[in-house]
């Protein structure tokens, strides 16, 4: 079982995945608010090796008694600290407790506060901590600034910044697809 914060990063999970297992005979299903939740209980119908989903359509399912992850051995939190911050923590220590006999717990998270610790010591037994870097420095090939403006003058400046010739390729990350979408257009209109 695969819980994420977002439907657009569980449906990026669920893609991957699908490159990955290409030919091996592993199926998924990816199971998001939003969506027709009958299609899920009709997917649900088929074996499933991976279920990826989002907390409250997961514990949907599990309450109307269409998905039975009492037997699932591994859990996957991705995003830990976002979902704690978006408010599913009651949803993913229900989904936990429904995992009670599993053999594996694997939480990513970008940051732990110290509020997070605690919960992650209720989910995990004997944890093992990994952490990818300390998150303290920058790589030397790499010059960061911050650009300070109002909300108002983010787009403006970003334009501004684009056009000068100090850029020769860019890359911009938004939060969400909408997001993604209206900076597109305001890009593409501002021509």
């Amino acid at each position: 079982l695969i819980i994420l914060p977002t439907r657009e990063l569980a449906e990026q999970v669920e893609q991957e995945f699908y490159k990955l297992a290409k030919g091996l005979g592993l199926f998924s299903i990816c199971c998001i608010g939003g969506t027709p939740v009958y299609k899920d209980i009709k997917k649900l119908r088929r074996f499933q090796h991976i279920v990826i989903g989002t907390p409250g359509r997961l514990c949907d399912l599990v309450k109307q008694g269409k998905l039975d992850i009492s037997a699932f051995s591994i859990l996957v939190i991705d995003e830990f600290d976002r979902l704690l911050d978006m408010g599913f923590s009651e949803d993913v220590f229900f989904l936990a407790d429904e995992m009670n006999q599993r053999d594996q717990t694997l939480l990513f998270s970008a940051t732990i506060d110290p509020k997070q610790e605690r919960l992650i010591d209720q989910l995990m037994d004997e944890r093992v901590e990994l952490k990818i870097s300390e998150g303290t420095g920058t790589a030397e090939h790499i010059t960061q600034e911050i650009v300070r403006c109002t909300r108002d003058e983010k787009f403006d400046k970003l334009l501004e910044m684009l056009q000068t010739k100090e850029f020769e390729k860019v890359l911009i990350v938004a939060e969400t697809k909408s997001t993604v979408s209206d900076i597109t257009y305001q890009l593409k209109k501002a021509r």
